[in-house]
Parts: structure tokens; sequence; C-alpha cells
């Protein structure tokens, strides 16, 4: 990408130079992003420093959920970029939502750190670290995505609420229209942003991790606003549950014995065709596949065919919810080169859903 000089009119046509225009706009905005970087580093080193006890049963306790040695281990035993995000997501927890117990007293850990002891943080780092306690955590569904800017979120704890554009470009890199993360929302220059949290689940489990939080008595008979505590312990459970089950790997079937059991030694295969042909032979599968998919029974909808299915409401439920699957594998093979993209728009259409 080209840079612009100080001098040069400004990108945004606004007629002014380039350094009496955006350019000035885009150095407060770096400077006041380091501020508040700054402010979350001095608040959790102040935190660790100053309560490393409480810290550490707070962690343990509330967040972690009092894990057995197993979940420990399994905890400890994390990939390097899992343990890397639960650092983050822990750190955005201690600041937003975290109670210590000091002298036998329960204390917002934020109250601590914006109290007359606590550490000297800059001006806009401070507003930083009340605007992102204002929310909790929520279950958000993408919906749009534009790679480098941002994305169209819906708060699935709050159906009615329509979805919200959230400015972000790290996170619009790796995901795709449907997928389901948790995550807290906070206000920087009149713009929604991620507060650093991110809690990705895959869809099954953001769904059943719904159905627990609104499945509550506290949640259907408490007040207006959701339990803060109930929705960020069960987003957090079920985030935690998810990333260190291990999965056993499946073993391959021996076809003439029809038990599980190691394939012997084959002959080596024939060389692959070149990728464009892969992806087009996988594409139109998939498109030849789907044509006469509305009309297929299947085990999801109890046996019922799609074009079935969408004649009661909970039918539609269960049909757009297998549509978003697809659309969502869809668009991560295409991400990782191994399609090309493939519209299933006539099938929400022949169906009669609304996406």
């Amino acid at each position: 990408m080209l840079k612009t000089s100080r001098n040069a009119p400004c990108p945004c046509g606004g007629g002014k130079k380039y350094k009496k225009c955006c350019l000035l706009q885009e150095e407060t905005s770096l400077h006041r992003r380091r501020e508040e970087q700054g402010a979350v580093e001095i608040a959790l080193d102040w935190l660790h420093t100053n309560y490393p006890a409480e810290i550490a049963a707070a962690v343990r306790f509330d967040y972690l959920g009092e894990p057995d040695d197993e979940k420990m281990a399994a905890i400890d035993g994390m990939t390097s970029d899992r343990d890397q995000l639960l650092g983050l997501n822990i750190g955005d927890w201690l600041l937003a939502d975290a109670v210590l117990t000091v002298n036998k007293t329960d204390i917002p850990a934020l109250d601590l750190i914006l109290g007359k002891e606590g550490p000297l943080l800059p001006p806009h780092g401070r507003e930083w670290l009340q605007e992102i306690c204002k929310r909790s955590l929520s279950l958000y569904e993408v919906r749009e995505i534009k790679k480098g800017e941002g994305m169209f979120l819906a708060d699935m704890l709050k159906p009615s609420d329509p979805p919200v554009w959230v400015r972000e470009r790290s996170a619009t890199q790796f995901l795709v229209p449907w997928d389901i993360l948790g995550a807290r929302l906070a206000l920087r220059d009149g713009d929604l942003v991620m507060s650093g949290a991110a809690y990705p689940m895959e869809r099954g489990t953001a769904l059943a991790c719904r159905e627990v939080i609104t499945g509550d008595d506290a949640y259907r008979n408490g007040p207006p606003d959701l339990p803060r505590d109930l929705v960020a312990r069960t987003i957090i459970n079920c985030w935690l549950d998810s990333i260190i089950t291990v999965k056993p790997l499946p073993l391959p079937v021996d076809a003439s014995s029809g038990n599980k059991a190691l394939v012997s030694a084959k002959p080596p295969p024939k060389p692959a065709p070149p990728l464009e042909t892969q992806q087009q032979i996988i594409t139109s599968f998939l498109a030849k596949q789907y044509e006469s998919w509305p009309e297929i029974p299947l085990p999801a909808l109890h046996d019922k065919t799609p074009s079935e299915a969408v004649k009661t409401e909970e039918g539609r439920r269960a049909v757009a919810e297998i549509l978003k699957t697809m659309e969502q594998s869809d668009a991560r093979l295409t991400n990782s080169g191994a399609k090309q993209p493939l519209d299933i728009t006539f099938l929400w259409e022949k169906l009669g859903l609304i996406r």
C-alpha cells in the first residue's frame, strides 16, 4: 500500500492536505489507542503486584470454576495460541468483571484500580477502563464481514435487537458469516469495538451455551437487564470446555472386517490434479448436491425433507440453522483456498426463508 505524503491532497476527498485532515485524526486515534493499551498493562501489572493471592484465587475459583487436576493439566497443555487467547480473556475479565476478596470484603477489581490507592493512568486509558466494564460479555453471531474494516454482529441473547456495526480489523481475517463468538463491546470514538476478549465457539457449542443461559431462572425471571454474572460465567465455561476437550481421532475402518483397525499400507496415490481443477471439481460437485438437497430427508429434521420441514415454525428455524452451517463451512473452505465460492442464496429463496 502506498503511503500518502503529508502535503498531498487527503484521500478522503475533502480538499485539504493530508496533514491537515485525516492524518491528524489518525495520529490522535493512534495516540489514544496507545494510552488505552498502556492503561490495561499498567492496571494488570498493578493488580498482580499488589493483590497476587487475591488475583490467583479469583482466576482459579471464579474464572476457571475451581478446576480439578485433570482440567488444570488440560489447561496447562494447551497450544500457545490458545494459551495466549486465554491470557487476553482473563485480563479482560479481571478489569471488567472480577471481584476480589480483600480483608474479607468483596471489591470489584476495577474499583481498586481506579481508587485513591490505584496506579497513575493516562486520561484516555482511564476512560477506556471505565468504558469496557459498562457491557457484559454476550454471544454474537457474525452476519456480514468487510475484510480489514469490521463486521455486523447480532446479539443472540437479544434477538429483537438489530445487528450492530463493530469496527474491527484483525478478527475479520479469520471469522466468516454465521460464526458465533462471545465478546464484550465498547464504544471508541463513536464506534462499537471489541474490548479485546474473544470466545469463538463452534455453532453447536454456542447454541447450547445460549440454551443454558436462556433456560436459567435468573434469566427468565430476573430484571430486564441480563444477569451479567450468569452470562459471563456460562460463556467462559462453555468456551473453556470446548478448547480443552480432546476429541479422539477416528481410526480408519477395515472394510473387510467392519472393525476399526489400522489400514495396511497401500500403493502410493496418483498425482493430484492442479489446484484450480480441484477447486472446480469440488465446487461443481457441491452445486449438484445442493440442487436436490431440499428434497432429501435429513436426520437433523427427523427424517423430513427441508421442503417438508419449512411448513412449521420449528422446522423453519431448524432448516435455517442448517443453511447457516452450510454457508459457514463454504466460507471457510473458500478462505482456505480449497474451493471456489458457492452462493446458495437460491436455497433460501426456494425454501421461502429470510436470511
